[in-house]
C-alpha cells in the first residue's frame, strides 16, 4: 500500500530528511511525507483546480472593504458611525479568517445566529454573528469573481477525498499535531472514512 505522513507545515521539511535517511530511496515510489496545504495541491493535481490566481492578505482586506460597502445598510452590531466601515475592517478580517481556519461557513453562522435568538432572544452576540455571516458571504462572492476559488485549500480536502479516490488503498500515517484546526480535523475525518488505515501519533 502507498503510504502517507502528515506532520504540521513546519515539520515538513525536516521529517522528509529523516525519512530520506532512513529509508532506501526505493521507499519514496510509495511513500509520502506531506501536510495539509501540500497534501490539498496534490489533490487538485488529481482532479483539477491547482492552477488559481494566488490570494494575499492586501487583496483580501480590498475585497473585504467592498464587501462591508456592500452589505453595510444591512448591519446591525457592526454597523460604524458615520457609515465608515474602515473602523471594523481589521476586527472583521480576523474573526472571519479564524472561522475559516475553524472550517465553519457562513450557513452555519446564520444557523447559529437562529439558535442564539430561539434560546436567549436576540442579543449582541447574535447580531454580531448575523453580521459576521451577511460580510462572509459577500466577501466569497465577490472573490470567487476574481480568483479561481475561495475555499480554504485543508477543506478542499474534506470535499475531494471521495471523488479523487486519492487515499484509497492508502495508510496514513498523522504526527507530530499538539492540535488541529476545525478544518484540518474535518479533512482527517474524510480521510479516515476512504483511506485502508490511518494511524495518528
Amino acid at each position: 500500500n502507498k503510504i502517507i505522513l502528515i506532520v504540521p507545515e513546519q515539520h515538513t521539511v525536516s521529517t522528509e530528511r529523516r525519512t530520506a535517511k532512513r529509508y532506501a530511496p526505493s521507499a519514496a515510489l510509495r511513500m509520502e511525507v506531506t501536510n495539509f496545504t501540500r497534501l490539498s495541491d496534490s489533490i487538485s493535481r488529481k482532479v483539477g483546480g491547482l492552477t488559481y490566481s494566488a490570494r494575499t492578505r492586501g487583496a483580501d482586506m480590498l475585497m473585504l472593504w467592498r464587501a462591508l460597502l456592500s452589505v453595510h445598510g444591512g448591519l446591525s452590531e457592526l454597523a460604524c458611525n458615520g457609515g465608515d466601515p474602515v473602523s471594523v475592517l481589521p476586527t472583521v478580517y480576523s474573526a472571519l479568517r479564524e472561522l475559516t481556519l475553524g472550517g465553519i461557513t457562513e450557513r452555519e453562522l446564520s444557523s447559529a445566529a437562529d439558535s442564539l435568538e430561539e434560546i436567549e432572544g436576540e442579543t449582541s452576540l447574535s447580531r454580531r454573528t448575523r453580521d459576521l455571516a451577511l460580510i462572509g458571504e459577500a466577501w466569497r462572492q465577490l472573490a470567487e469573481d476574481e480568483y479561481a476559488s475561495f475555499e480554504d485549500p485543508v477543506m478542499k480536502i474534506k470535499r475531494c477525498a471521495s471523488e479523487s479516490g486519492y487515499f484509497d488503498g492508502c495508510d496514513v500515517y498523522v504526527d507530530s499535531f499538539y492540535s488541529m484546526t476545525g478544518a484540518q480535523l474535518a479533512a482527517l475525518s474524510e480521510i479516515i472514512r476512504h483511506a485502508a488505515s490511518v494511524t495518528i501519533t
